[in-house]
């Protein structure tokens, strides 16, 4: 599993801004800590999934030492000026792996069919649909 370091950067009102070094367009914000490591890994989850989607290459995750580099241009590019010490906890990425497997599953003709129908109203093939609902 991979991991990138988030910036969690204090504001004046007691919130937080989160910057992600290696996603320099990505940033999310919090209330208080517990909420911006909240946002954090969602906006990380959501972003990664997009560029999968896209068919973009992910970053490879940098080092603390890089991404504390890659802040200055970041705070200038949003400006942010830290109220206070700017720590950096790795954010765990979701499992990113499609790799496409074979599987078998027995299910009565009634779920089958219902499945079909669900998938159709989707605009979704069959296989297409399971992932959907597996990854929700």
């Amino acid at each position: 599993m991979q991991h990138y370091f988030a910036a969690f950067c204090p504001e004046s009102d007691g919130r937080y801004t989160v910057l992600f070094p290696d996603l320099p367009d990505v940033r999310t914000s919090g209330n208080d800590i517990d909420d911006a490591m909240l946002m954090a890994r969602s906006v990380l989850k959501h972003s990664l999934e997009h560029m999968c989607r896209q068919g973009d290459v992910l970053p490879v995750p940098s080092s603390f030492e890089e991404a504390r580099d890659k802040m200055l241009p970041l705070y200038e590019k949003f400006s942010i000026t830290p109220n206070g010490e700017v720590f950096f906890p790795l954010i765990a990425a979701p499992d990113m792996d499609r790799t496409p497997m074979n599987i078998s599953v027995s299910l009565p003709r009634n779920a089958v069919t219902a499945l079909d129908r669900k998938a159709a109203i989707a605009g979704m093939t069959r296989d297409g649909y399971i992932m959907s609902l597996a990854l929700s």
